[in-house]
Order: structure tokens, then sequence, then C-alpha cells
């Protein structure tokens, strides 16, 4: 996630006083009679009974709570937050809640005559913080029938006045941060308890809530705070997963507002809310992210082409943002419903649009996203779609650039490979294509060859290095098989990051234009010329590509316990995998002749 300074989770605020203000703007000259106005209300006359009356409530109130704060310090030296503490915080809590209601209902167009009943409930909530130093007592509190203490701080998020809400997220916040730890029983009767009383949803609900008409959350502290929570929420596989059900459209809404509007004011909540989303998609389960991809895949592509004539600097928020729009939009079409989904709304026209300036930060993100949508299944379609949107010449001009950046230059690379694994021979796009790659004596398949050769001595040198690392590893305690699993995963990470990725892709590239018949004789002695063991090289990638998808579907269904509950989405990943391993058996055999 990225680095984003936000504001801190533990702002306070008091319960508004819903009056209007009685001051003058600064600048304007005050009448005698004004003078006298203001005189008379500074020395306390001039008020009428209700204005008085709420002006001696606050300061009563203000007074009540610096004597509550230093008995409470002075109580916790002596009484520690124990069984006895819970429930008489749940019945001051209740009995507040209950005195509120009752005071709101009896006085529903007089809100200074429930005024002090709010203030005495937002104590009451800020109190059950201290459960947090007592974490073993979670299990009590999310117990419905022993304290229903969780249940009722989660009903307290949806209440009348917004920062009674915000007081109730501050107080589930504080019962799940960082350095408390509860017992593990502990913290999971927590987090179910939170999942049966809805929070999320609730949450969405509060979001609802804070936008104004003109579309600007009414207070950005309160929305960041309610972020916060879902961040630690979404940490739990259960709860992630009805986030995506409940929230995550939400979350898109307040990056489109701010799409929409540029309103500084919004800029943090956005950029919160979209590396939340994000988040939340990179670690929610197929399933989720398939049966929210239609009605999220749309809204994305809309809050993107929002930003497509926006000149975006390299180091602005606003460029952050649009990162992790991209990055949710490559999580959903990742699944096949989510492939679908970006095909029926024209998400290769709008790449192809934004793909259009090859020096802008949008065509880095439009290549991204395709390098994600071009893969089994519907990425056939998308192929065809993108050939046909004129994308070819894109692409070309993106490939000869030497300014592009290696994780752009991997996406162009990625894609080419794409289109020739999954474009029918018989495709009039896959005609076009293999033109494409003959034209100007095929300079564009010479580059692509001497882009491998730099890329495979880097991970040449970081195997070896690697190798070394192991053999000094496994010479003192002998490493375990999770252990040695553990580092393979992660020798095999970095070297794709060295440039492994882009190197099996222009192996693959290579091995299928040895096959094609109407790839220039020229080209393919080209190709075969590359490395002294002519096309030896590109199998050898292959089998290697091969061992490592196996290993991926043997990690995916190593859990054989849960086959009978899978989701069509999960079989659907397997089965996109198995599609990969067909094509590079095929490419193999057709080698070996």
């Amino acid at each position: 996630m990225s680095a984003i300074p936000f504001a801190p989770r533990h702002v306070a605020k008091r319960p508004r006083l819903e009056h209007a203000s009685d001051e003058k703007p600064a600048d304007e000259a005050l009448s005698p009679t004004a003078e006298e106005e203001a005189d008379a209300r500074f020395n306390g006359d001039g008020l009428t009974a209700e204005e008085q009356h709420a002006l001696d409530f606050v300061d009563k109130a203000a007074q009540t709570e610096t004597d509550a704060t230093a008995g409470s310090n002075h109580a916790s030296i002596i009484r520690q937050f124990d069984a006895l503490e819970l429930k008489a915080t749940m019945r001051t809590l209740e009995q507040a809640t209950n005195h509120n209601q009752n005071m709101r209902a009896s006085h529903v167009s007089e809100p200074e005559r429930f005024l002090e009943s709010e203030f005495a409930l937002n104590s009451a909530i800020e109190a059950c913080s201290r459960l947090a130093e007592s974490p073993a007592l979670y299990i009590e509190a999310a117990d419905d029938e022993q304290t229903g203490l969780v249940a009722l701080l989660v009903a307290l998020t949806a209440h009348e006045n917004i920062d009674i809400c915000a007081t109730a997220v501050r107080s589930l916040t504080d019962l799940l941060e960082e350095d408390v730890t509860p017992p593990e029983q502990a913290l999971r009767a927590l987090l179910d308890a939170l999942a049966r009383h809805e929070l999320l949803l609730k949450l969405s609900r509060l979001f609802a809530r804070l936008f104004k008409g003109d579309g600007i959350i009414d207070d950005t502290v309160i929305a960041r705070g309610a972020l916060d929570l879902i961040d630690v929420l979404i940490e739990d596989e259960a709860l992630c997963s009805q986030a995506m059900m409940t929230i995550s459209g939400r979350l898109i809404a307040i990056a489109d507002q701010y799409a929409r509007s540029r309103d500084e004011r919004l800029l943090e909540t956005a950029l919160h809310a979209t590396e939340t989303l994000a988040t939340l998609l990179q670690t929610s389960k197929v399933p989720a992210r398939a049966a929210q991809s239609e009605n999220l895949v749309e809204t994305l592509l809309e809050t993107l082409a929002r930003w497509r004539k926006v000149k975006l600097d390299k180091h602005s928020p606003n460029k952050t943002l649009v990162t992790d729009l991209a990055n949710c939009l490559c999580s959903l079409v990742m699944v096949r419903r989510g492939k679908d989904a970006f095909f029926e709304a024209e998400g290769t026209e709008l790449m192809e649009l934004l793909m259009r300036d090859s020096q802008s930060i949008m065509a880095q993100i439009a290549l991204k996203v395709l390098g994600h949508a071009c893969t089994p299944f519907t990425g056939s379609l998308i192929c065809q779609r993108l050939v046909d949107a004129g994308t070819l010449p894109h692409l070309e001009m993106l490939l000869l650039d030497g300014k592009m950046g290696a994780p752009s230059l991997g996406h162009v690379i990625s894609i080419v490979a794409s289109l020739l694994k999954y474009l029918a021979s018989d495709d009039v796009e896959r005609a076009a294509l293999i033109d494409w790659l003959n034209a100007n004596g095929g300079e564009k398949v010479q580059l692509l060859l001497t882009l491998r050769a730099k890329n495979a001595l880097k991970v040449k040198r970081l195997r070896k290095e690697q190798q070394d690392t192991r053999a000094k590893l496994e010479g003192g305690d002998k490493l375990s098989t999770d252990e040695r699993a553990e580092l393979d995963f992660l020798d095999y990470s970095a070297r794709l990051g060295a440039g492994l990725d882009i190197v099996q892709d222009i192996d693959v590239t290579c091995a299928w234009l040895l096959l094609e018949e109407t790839v220039d004789a020229k080209t393919k002695e080209m190709i075969r010329q590359h490395r002294p063991s002519g096309s030896k090289v590109f199998v050898r990638t292959l089998k290697e590509l091969k061992v490592v998808l196996q290993d991926t579907v043997k990690r995916t269904a190593v859990d054989d316990t849960d086959a009978n509950m899978r989701m069509n989405e999960d079989d659907d990943e397997l089965e996109g995998i198995q599609v990969e391993l067909d094509i590079i058996d095929t490419l193999v055999e057709a080698l070996a002749l």
C-alpha cells in the first residue's frame, strides 16, 4: 500500500449543536446598535432563554468532562478493567442509549432538549475503548447474551447524530489497534460479532450520509476514521468477502466524486478509499471479486476516463490515486466475469484512447490493465478487439520508445505474446498481427531478441547470486521443506523482477513465430541464430514455466476438503492455468519436431 499521510485516527470531536450561528462577517463594520448587541452578548445579555440554556450546558458539559477525565485517571491507577468493569460499562452505555432515544422521541423539534443526553451517550461510548486494556474480555463483550456490548457499539455507528457514529467507530477501532494483542479465540469472537451485526453495511450507509448534495464529503475526518476501521477489518477473510459485497462500490464512488469535482478537500479521503479498495480486491477471494465485477468494472472505467485528458505529474497524489484505480481494475479483469464486464463496457476501446499519448502516465496504466485482461477465456475476444481498435501502431510506438521503463515495456511484450497465444489461426486479426511483426524486415522481432539477451544476462547473474546464498544457508542448519519452498518462491519472484518475465514472454513469442507459416524466412532464421542452441533455449524456458504453473495449481488446490464448496470462478482460475499449460505443451511438442 502506498504510504499516504492520513489524519490520525483519534481525533476527538464534539457532538454538534444544531442551531444557526449569530456571528457577523469579520470585515463588516458594526453599527452602534450592533456594537451594543455584541457587548450584550459578550456579557451574557441579549440571548434568548434557549440560547442561554444551550451555552450554560456546553460550559457544564466541558467542566463535567474535565472532572470525569481527572477522576478516570485516578480510578485507572487503582482499578483494572475487569469483568465487573465490563458489565458496569455496558450498563452505563445501555442506559445512556435508552435515555437518549427517549429524549429524542419526546423532543423531536427541540434538539437543545436532548443535547445533554447526547453528551452523556458520547462519553459512555468513549469509555468502551478501555475494553482494549483487557482484550481477553472480547469474548464476553462479543456475546450477545452475556453483555451485547459489541452489538450495541455497532448499532450506534448508525446513530442520528453523525458525531456519535464517529465516536462509536473510533471505539471499535481502538479494540483492533496493532498494539492490542488479544488471544486468538477472543479476536475471533470479536470479528465474528462485527460480521454478525453487519458493521460493514452500516459503514457503507455512513459514507452515504457523509456526502452532501454537491458531492463533497461533509466531514472528511469521520470518513477517514471509518476507512481506518475498514483497513483493519478486511485483514480477516470473512469480513473481506463481506466488504466486497457491501462497501466496495461506495469506495469507488468516493474516488469518482473527487474525479468529477477535483475538490482538494476530498483528495486525502479519495486517496485512502482507492488504496483500501485496491487492498480489498487484491486480498479477496475470487468468488467475491467475481460477484461484484459487473458493478465495479464499469464504474472504474468511467472514473479512469475522467482523467484521460488530465496531465498527471509523476509524483503527484493524483497519479497515486489513478494508479490505485488501475490496480483495482487489474484485480477484477483477472477473473472471467470481470473480463466479460470489461469487454461489454468497451474497456479495450478506452485503453486504446489512453495509449495515444505514448509518453503519458495514462498510457502506462492502459498497458498494465490490458496485460491483465489479455488472458484466457474472454481474453481472446479482448485480443480481437484490441487489434480491431487500431492498437498495434500504439504498441509499436511504445516498443520502439527507448525511454519507456521496464514495467511498461514488460506489459507491451506480454500483450504481444498474448495476441499470439489467443488469436485463432484463421482470425483476420492474427494475420494483421503477423504482418505487423514482419514489417520492416522484422525490426520489432530483432528488438525483442535484443531485449531478451539483455534481460537474460541480468537473470543469469541473479540466479548465480541466489545459488551462492543458498549454498551458504544449507551449509549450516538443514532447511526444512517449508523453508526451502518459501526460499524457492522468493528467489523466483526476485528473478521475475530482474527481467525473467520479459524473457519468458519473448520466448513464447519467438516459439509461436517459428511455427507460423506466414512469418518471413529471414525472421525465422534471425530467431534461430539468436542463440547457439537455436530453438532449444526457448524449449528450456517453456519447460521451466510449466513447472512453475504446475506448482501454482498444487498450491491453489492444496486443501481438497473444501473442493465441494468451491464456486465456478475458483475452477476458472485453475482452468485458465490449464489453458496455459496446454499451450506450452503444444509449443514444446511442435518445436521438438
